[in-house]
């Protein structure tokens, strides 16, 4: 992650936020890909996962085509996939529906439910929801194999959709259960003070099937551009942490 600390005993320290800027664009990368896509092929690749977060709010979510656990469950057959979520009631409604195993019904703010024993955690969509950050992030580390992965995606309260909504109805978007907006820099200062190392911010861009190789010409002679206004653009965040 970036010590901050090393530059200046002062966060708001213009060459402090130089260093940041040349931490954080190294740390960026482009991937095409969709979001899923390459949230499946990432995750898929370890061995033992654990999908924090994954009921998706109702009933509606899980008995969709495009539920990402389930979906999940496919994509990494043949590895050990845990779900986690502080729902009880759909917890079990999935475990009927579905015959899902290694459902647990918890809080990720609690005590690990199997210590250093994931290689990778997925929480998506879930830190903005989550009170007391600290809390989140020491159950990870617990939780975590040593060199384990936590994958976080989050909301972009600058991007593009955020910025549109704001324009045409005058009102910042939110959902009533949101009660964090996790950017970049706050994620690296809760890497610093929780024992993870930030190794990637990914923006994920979906070129589909027509006309490939032109969009991604087109992309790469304005990738200077978007990749220095990339938080204007996308909706939301990817990051992966490793433990340390």
């Amino acid at each position: 992650m970036f010590n901050w600390t090393q530059y200046s005993l002062d966060p708001n320290q213009g060459y402090t936020h130089q260093e940041w800027k040349k931490f954080y664009d190294n740390i960026s990368k482009f991937v095409f890909q969709y979001r899923n896509d390459f949230l499946y092929s990432y995750i898929s690749q370890f061995e033992n996962i654990l999908d924090i977060g994954f009921v998706e709010h109702t009933l509606d979510y899980i008995n969709k085509d495009t539920w990402f656990h389930g979906k999940l469950r496919k994509k990494a057959a043949g590895k050990e996939v845990w779900g986690l979520d502080l729902n009880s009631e759909l917890v079990e409604e999935c475990k009927v529906k579905f015959g899902f195993d290694n459902l647990i019904a918890a809080d990720a703010c609690g005590k690990p439910i199997k210590e250093n024993y994931f290689d990778i955690i997925y929480a998506g969509h879930v830190i903005e929801h989550v009170s007391d950050l600290g809390l989140f992030f020491k159950f990870c580390h617990g939780s975590l194999k040593p060199g384990g992965k936590l994958l976080i995606s989050t909301p972009n309260p600058f991007g593009k959709s955020f910025n549109q909504w704001r324009t045409k109805y005058k009102l910042v978007p939110v959902n009533m259960e949101h009660v964090n907006w996790i950017t970049p820099s706050c994620i690296n200062e809760l890497c610093r003070r929780y024992d993870f190392e930030f190794e990637k911010s990914i923006y994920p861009k979906p070129l589909g099937s027509k006309f490939r190789s032109l969009r991604k010409l087109l992309f790469s002679l304005w990738k200077d551009y978007r990749f220095q206004t990339r938080d204007l653009y996308y909706d939301e965040y990817t990051y992966i942490l490793k433990k340390l």
